[in-house]
């Protein structure tokens, strides 16, 4: 089960390149608006869209949604750990959460 990433991690790991941000938004909603230096994932195929930004599945990838009550970000983590990547985290609180805390959306 991926461990979760708060604001203030995500936003230090982010700014050192430490970790990947992957947006777990259903489609559509990357395109009105993600976080910045995030990637979307195609619903279609989620592992190999992550593997396609991601070339080591020992990196540390942070997924995220809208808020507290999207399962996005639950369902793509699973996915992914279930595909062999060893380091995936949950922005739980996600783009409402960013937001919250001063940041902008792309």
């Amino acid at each position: 089960m991926a461990e979760p990433i708060e604001h203030r991690e995500l936003v230090d790991k982010l700014d050192r390149g430490a970790l990947v941000l992957l947006d777990a938004q259903a489609p559509g909603w990357f395109e009105r608006g993600h976080l910045p230096g995030a990637h979307r994932l195609d619903w279609d195929d989620m592992v190999a869209s992550a593997r396609a930004v991601v070339s080591d599945q020992d990196a540390e990838i942070a997924v995220y949604c809208w808020n507290t009550t999207c399962t996005g970000s639950e369902i793509v983590a699973a996915e992914l750990e279930r595909a062999g990547f060893s380091k995936v985290r949950r922005y739980i609180g996600g783009k409402e959460d960013s937001v919250a805390h001063g940041g902008q959306l792309v």
